[in-house]
């Protein structure tokens, strides 16, 4: 079938190796055509729409398509058919820059559009989707309402197709002011729905994961009195259980890097709106989970200690640790404190938590 994306996916691979810009594997012209079509089809579907608008052009052709979504829609287009080149395997090398490579195919589909809208060119009727449907990204939960805010419509859109073709849809459009996508899928909404809407969630997570967009959150640098973060791994699993605790107690992400051999930072990431408008107090759990796990792992050395008759190692460290008047060894007294979390302010150096704009936090000390 001669439809308009082969045509143009052809247009700009000849387009390309006629300007001697690529140079397509023996035999690869077909597949290298059938990833370009993949790249233009989802595309084209809030392209077209504005063509008509252009019919009764005459002369010279200009750079622009008379339309301001439409213009934005081929370069997004042609940013992609470049990348695209760069990592396909029907692709042996390339031979020009990538502004050039840009210029020439945006040239290519221009002319090809042109001579579409003007009847030049004989083009297959393809079929409607008879099965598509919209999701609203706002209404999929707190994860995707925030971080389809913060991503760029080409970045957005991407994510989309993928997580689309994961479960066998096609992204047919995207209305970043309404905040909606439509898509293709055999069978229809509901059929598909939930398994695209799950696949879209999961892609909007891993971008989160990837640190590619930053959900508000707390962060603060937290110090821990005895053992050493860097050399002694018990600590690092310590963290890593009070991490894990803290996740299923609240429906934040929980996680802490090592500053230094006595200094962590501590980031508790809300993933639902409930949970942000808690988020002090899930932070401050996060910190009665630290203590405890670190507590338990002074238990032990401290029974040893008191065996041999010999100090440890780290005695000074704990020496300042007994001096406190908390004692960490407690549970019940690490959970008050972190109900208490608001009077102890007051007892602490400031210092500012970053991330969700509630006021300063505490730079505190990390018992264990």
């Amino acid at each position: 079938m001669r439809t308009l994306n082969r045509v143009l996916a052809s247009g700009v691979v000849e387009a390309l190796q006629a300007q001697e810009h690529v140079l397509v594997a023996p035999s690869g012209g077909d597949a290298l055509c059938d990833e370009v079509e993949a790249i233009i089809a989802p595309a084209l579907s809030s392209i077209t729409p504005h063509l008509e608008e252009r019919r009764d052009v005459h002369g010279e052709v200009t750079s622009t398509f008379g339309h301001e979504r439409a213009d934005e829609a081929v370069e997004m287009m042609v940013e992609r058919i470049t990348e695209r080149l760069m990592e396909s395997d029907h692709v042996d090398d390339i031979f020009a820059e990538d502004r050039i490579i840009r210029r020439d195919a945006f040239r290519a589909i221009r002319e090809i559009l042109m001579e579409y809208i003007r009847g030049e060119i004989e083009i297959d009727d393809e079929p409607e989707p008879s099965d598509g449907f919209d999701v609203r990204l706002d209404a999929l939960g707190y994860v995707v309402s925030t971080v389809t805010k913060q991503l760029d419509e080409r970045s957005l859109f991407e994510s989309l197709g993928r997580a689309a073709k994961s479960v066998g849809a096609t992204l047919l459009a995207l209305d970043m002011d309404k905040g909606a996508a439509t898509f293709d899928l055999l069978g229809g909404a509901e059929v598909g729905r939930l398994a695209l809407e799950e696949a879209i969630t999961r892609a909007m997570v891993e971008l989160v994961d990837a640190d590619i967009v930053e959900l508000p959150g707390i962060e603060q640098v937290l110090g821990v009195e005895s053992g050493d973060l860097q050399q002694d791994p018990r600590l690092i699993e310590a963290l890593e259980r009070a991490a894990s605790r803290t996740k299923q107690q609240t429906e934040c992400n929980a996680s802490c890097t090592v500053v230094d051999a006595h200094t962590l930072m501590a980031t508790l990431t809300p993933l639902s709106a409930e949970a942000a408008a808690e988020a002090e107090l899930h932070f401050d759990v996060f910190l009665a989970r630290l203590e405890e796990e670190l507590a338990l792992l002074a238990k032990p050395d401290e029974a040893r200690a008191g065996e041999s008759g010999a100090a440890p190692k780290s005695s000074g460290r704990a020496a300042r640790k007994r001096q406190s008047s908390r004692s960490p060894a407690s549970s019940r007294k690490a959970q008050a404190r972190a109900e208490e979390a608001p009077a102890r302010a007051s007892r602490t150096r400031s210092r500012p938590r970053r991330g969700n704009g509630k006021g300063n936090g505490k730079k505190r000390g990390v018992k264990g």
